[in-house]
């Protein structure tokens, strides 16, 4: 197929000396297939629209037999503009607008330019290619030229000479040390994701009186904020100064009483049932829906703050005794921030028709909404009058303001008792989750704990992509026995005191993935199994002073650990480091006499997003695979335009110098341009051995 390879393009072309993609298509069909797809002139005929009409209808069925024909369109039109020809076996010959003709592994470099598959038309369906190959508006799309940015994680640690992954990472936990309950309201809050065991941070202390001991025995007060965010707390978890909250030393009968109902003069006694002088918490999880409980000392002592707290998950405890409070300490179970929920297109929006506003008393102007996060109120009636949103030049008259992340309405004057108050609004659903892909969408895009990025920003189908390989279930047989588990979660405390990048590669390395910026939105990738999305040979291979670029190296095996050691932080003792170790042996046996040391060569990694001792297992055996499966390198140097590679993905190669090769794989570490704009790949022997 050499003869059909590196081609210019020019519009409208249907020879070698130029052409465009669907005259590439109608060269190959006659050449090869001997089908004639004849040119006639369609252009905005109405037969022409009823034929596309046709062809778009029947839509994209997979790549179909030898010689079919595929349409792809720009995601944002509604008429293909660029077609390729299926060669067989997943191959696709076509010619981008200023790029020489190529052949692509199936669709997925063609999908990183924003064309999608619209059509499949078999070769023997003539007058249908006819119609459509000579209209036009498909004469190969023009290519942008793809810019691969700086990865995040460890995809270009390998360069000629592959090394561990980078692996691992010592900085950006909020707490791995022993929970102690901080007493620094400078200290900013943990914002949690997936479940940890957090201490929190103790932002009011109410000292005890001990003059008023007997008519005022929950004098002492403390506010205790876990997470900067609403969550939910698994109140069965609370601990104070290391014991169950019910410890009956504490109190003989209760020990701490959880979330009591008491009115003024109980609180006073501390009564509850049959006690008095009881101690006792409530759990707040910090949602801007609820109606705070009524708790008694906040309505009477406005020295306490608890009605300042709204939005965060915290836990206001009422000790009855300093001994209580005395070098007090908590650990609590929290399970942290709800995401947004997304698709491959972007986050997902849901949508409230004429949802009723009641509580309308004459003097009441804030509403709460039945959700948070609201995108766009559409509509707002108040006793059938539509008011509009407040502006800088709409100040006046029927007007209202919405507070979207707690999803209030509000009025300048408030309306009439009994008003009917009508609202149509649309919100981002959102939904607790362990999965690293939802909490690395959290971290770029949220407004108030990250970075705020616009949404066109995110690479939604690889977001989904990671999102679904992450929660896939998976059997694994593991130190303790065998488990079914999702393959990887993130449990992890974010501390903005450290930089994003540290975050976000320790929840991408807990879940053995990259993170990098590719045509100017970030993506993500897996290293997982793959197939190869492009074939490189000496036809696109450069050369550099009349020599082939192309460069082999086999790697020393000294650079490579036969013993990985995975530290881990285990949710089942609130935090502790764990530990688990993954050997190459046969290495280890071969390497013996020469480094000594029984040719162990080790390496400790911390991953401090992974609470799962049966994760970290896996992930220090997939290490141990790699390294031992992996044992050559290469360089290829190509001015191939257009071509959309990244990190992560796996190309072929087949090389004269290398004669036992035969479209041989390899994962690429590290891509670029050199300093005449070529793309320079550098990548390692690639084996399927993903767990």
């Amino acid at each position: 197929m050499k003869e059909y390879l590196n081609l210019s393009f020019r519009a409208g072309g249907r020879t070698r000396e130029g052409i465009d993609c669907a005259g590439l298509a109608m060269l190959w069909l006659r050449e090869q297939l001997d089908i004639i797809v004849p040119e006639v002139e369609t252009r905005d005929s109405e037969a022409a629209g009823q034929t596309a009409a046709q062809v778009l209808q029947r839509g994209y069925h997979g790549l179909g037999e030898t010689g079919s024909v595929i349409f792809f369109r720009k995601r944002k039109d509604t008429f293909p503009t660029h077609v390729a020809v299926h060669l067989g076996e997943g191959k696709l010959l076509h010619i981008l607008n200023g790029c020489e003709s190529r052949i692509d592994n199936g669709i997925t470099l063609l999908g990183r330019l924003k064309m999608s598959p619209c059509a499949t038309v078999s070769p023997v369906e003539v007058p249908l290619l006819a119609a459509m190959l000579n209209d036009k508006r498909v004469m190969g799309s023009s290519v942008v030229l793809f810019v691969i940015g700086v990865v995040l994680s460890f995809a270009s640690s390998f360069l000629l000479k592959p090394k561990l992954p980078r692996l691992g990472n010592n900085r950006g936990r909020y707490s791995d040390g022993a929970l102690v309950t901080s007493r620094n309201p400078e200290i900013p809050l943990p914002d949690i994701l997936g479940q940890v065991v957090t201490a929190g941070n103790l932002v009011y202390q109410q000292l005890p009186v001990q003059s008023d001991a007997t008519a005022d025995p929950q004098r002492s007060n403390l506010i205790l904020v876990l997470s900067a965010a609403p969550a939910e707390i698994d109140s069965d978890t609370v601990r104070f100064k290391g014991l169950p909250y019910n410890d009956r030393s504490f109190e003989a009968n209760y020990g701490f009483y959880r979330n009591p109902t008491q009115d003024y003069s109980d609180s006073v006694e501390g009564a509850i049932g049959l006690g008095t002088a009881v101690p006792s918490f409530t759990v707040y999880d910090g949602e801007h829906a609820i109606a705070i409980e009524q708790d008694v000392r906040g309505e009477w002592d406005r020295d306490f703050p608890v009605h300042g707290l709204p939005g965060v998950a915290h836990l206001v405890i009422r000790s009855t005794a300093a001994a209580h409070v005395s070098g007090f300490n908590t650990t609590t179970r929290v399970m942290g921030a709800r995401c947004r929920t997304f698709t491959d297109a972007g986050f997902d929006v849901t949508s409230v028709a004429a949802e009723s506003l009641t509580g309308a008393n004459g003097s009441k102007v804030r509403f709460k909404m039945a959700f948070d996060d609201i995108k766009e109120v559409t509509s707002v009636e108040v006793n059938s009058v539509a008011f509009t949103e407040m502006s800088a030049t709409n100040q006046s008259g029927n007007v209202f303001s919405v507070n979207r992340t707690k999803g209030y309405l509000e009025f300048p004057t408030a309306p009439a008792a009994a008003a009917t108050i009508e609202v149509d609004y649309d919100y981002y659903p959102r939904e607790w989750t362990r999965n690293p892909a939802a909490h690395l969408v959290y971290m770029l895009t949220e407004t108030r704990r990250g970075r705020g990025w616009p949404e066109d920003k995110i690479d939604w189908p690889a977001a989904e992509s990671f999102y679904d390989y992450a929660e896939a279930s998976i059997d694994w047989e593991g130190d303790f026995g065998a488990v079914t588990e999702e393959r990887y979660r993130a449990d992890y405390a974010v501390d903005f005191r450290q930089p994003l990048q540290d975050h976000a590669r320790a929840i991408l390395d807990g879940a053995y993935a990259t993170m990098f910026l590719s045509g100017g939105k970030v993506t993500f990738k897996q290293r997982a199994a793959a197939s190869s999305v492009f074939s490189f040979d000496e036809s696109n291979m450069l050369l550099v002073g009349g020599k082939s670029a192309f460069e082999i190296e086999d790697v020393d095996r000294q650079d490579r650990p036969n013993e990985v050691r995975v530290l881990f932080h285990s949710d089942e003792t609130h935090n502790a480091e764990g530990e688990v170790a993954r050997r190459d042996t046969v290495d280890q046996d071969e390497r013996a006499e020469r480094i000594g040391n029984n040719g162990v060569a080790d390496v400790n990694l911390k991953f401090p997003a992974v609470t799962s001792r049966t994760q970290a297992e896996r992930i220090a055996e997939q290490i141990v695979r790699e390294n031992r499966a992996s044992r050559q390198a290469v360089q290829i140097t190509t001015n191939v335009k257009g071509l959309a590679l990244q990190p992560g993905d796996i190309v072929d190669v087949t090389h004269s110098s290398k004669p036992g090769w035969s479209s041989k794989e390899f994962r690429i570490e590290e891509i670029g341009h050199d300093e005449q704009d070529r793309l320079r790949i550098r990548a390692s022997e690639y084996a399927n051995v993903f767990i």
